[in-house]
Parts: structure tokens; C-alpha cells; sequence
């Protein structure tokens, strides 16, 4: 384990331990998959959407009363809608540089539903 995820899993478990959710190791969060999935809607989608489809993954996870598959579902469908958001947002550029138009000028923003002027 490196050095940084010993540090992230310290953090969880202080968090853990801080809001009171003594639950078993069994459903103790897949630090990867959670920082995988929240890098890859910053990085396609807007860095501001990563902490809410974190959020949301919890959410799943405790509906089900802290199932561990349920976050596993949750980042899968998670994971999909990026995908989808992705593949539409080439489709825009690839129509928009055919038309004349391009949204090169700020790729990562195109096409996302947060304004980033609200995002500063």
C-alpha cells in the first residue's frame, strides 16, 4: 500500500469513526473505485459533479443499508453515464467542426451542464 493510500484509508477511517459508522470491514468503502469514478467526472463531465456522484454512491450504499454491492451497482450506472455524457459530447464536436464550429476552445466544459461561471 503506498503512502498515500494509507493516508486516504486513515482518513476514511477517521471519518468513519468521527460520524459514528462503526460498521464491519465488509462494508468499508473501495477507495479506488470511488477515486476512480470521481476522476473521471471531473476530468469529462465538470469537476464539481465528482463529490455529488460520491454523495450519491453513499446514498445508494445506505439505502441498502450499507450493502457493499449497492455503491458497486451505483458507481457501475455511475460509470455508464459518464460514458453516455462522453460519447455525446464527441458527437457534438464532431458535428460542431463540421459545421464550421468548435468548441475547442474549452473541450473540457462542452457541452456540461454546469455552467462554469457558476463553478468560480
Amino acid at each position: 500500500m503506498t503512502q498515500t493510500r494509507h493516508f486516504l484509508q486513515d482518513w476514511a477511517d477517521k471519518l468513519a469513526a468521527e460520524l459514528k459508522l462503526d460498521a464491519p470491514a465488509a462494508h468499508a468503502p473501495d477507495l479506488t473505485s470511488l477515486l476512480d469514478v470521481t476522476r473521471l467526472i471531473a476530468h469529462n463531465v465538470a469537476r464539481p459533479a465528482g463529490p455529488v456522484a460520491t454523495y450519491y454512491i453513499g446514498l445508494a450504499a445506505g439505502l441498502a443499508a450499507g450493502n457493499p454491492e449497492a455503491a458497486a451497482k451505483a458507481t457501475e450506472i455511475i460509470n455508464e453515464i459518464v460514458a453516455e455524457h462522453i460519447a455525446a459530447r464527441e458527437a457534438s464536436n464532431v458535428n460542431a467542426a463540421t459545421d464550421g464550429e468548435s468548441n475547442i476552445s474549452n473541450p473540457s466544459n462542452a457541452n456540461s451542464p454546469i455552467d462554469s461561471k457558476e463553478t468560480e
